[in-house]
């Protein structure tokens, strides 16, 4: 889970733990990708908009090393994910994020979804 948002990030970790997830988290691109490992992820949930590496480009660098990498991009604002971009993820969530919908994404075994967008990481 990965989101510049203290508060957002810790929230959301905290809700899919008790759903029976674990999860790393990460406060920007840079830091989870120097975390994500596919033998360990299930999955990236990624905030698009951060410092640092944003989210769209952290899909593009976790893409590049797992093509089948399952990705979920979290948006508060429907315009940072563009048509031609919503390909780097399997899903893109809006925020607030409806739980139940992340949960049966991580549930899913296979990738794909809305944008062609468990362990959480």
């Amino acid at each position: 889970l990965v989101d510049d948002d203290p508060e957002s990030r810790e929230t959301l970790q905290q809700i899919l733990v008790l759903r029976g997830f674990q999860v790393d988290i990460a406060p920007d691109g840079k830091d989870a990708l120097a975390l994500y490992r596919m033998d360990l992820h299930d999955a990236v949930l990624c905030d698009v908009s951060m410092p640092v590496m944003n989210g769209l480009q952290l899909a593009r660098a976790i893409r590049a090393r797992n093509p089948g990498a399952k990705i979920a991009l979290l948006t508060g604002w429907g315009s940072d994910v563009a048509d031609g971009e919503r390909g780097l993820g399997d899903e893109v969530f809006q925020k607030p994020i409806e739980v139940d919908a992340v949960a049966r994404f991580l549930e899913r075994k296979e990738p794909g979804g809305v944008g062609q967008a468990a362990r959480a990481g």
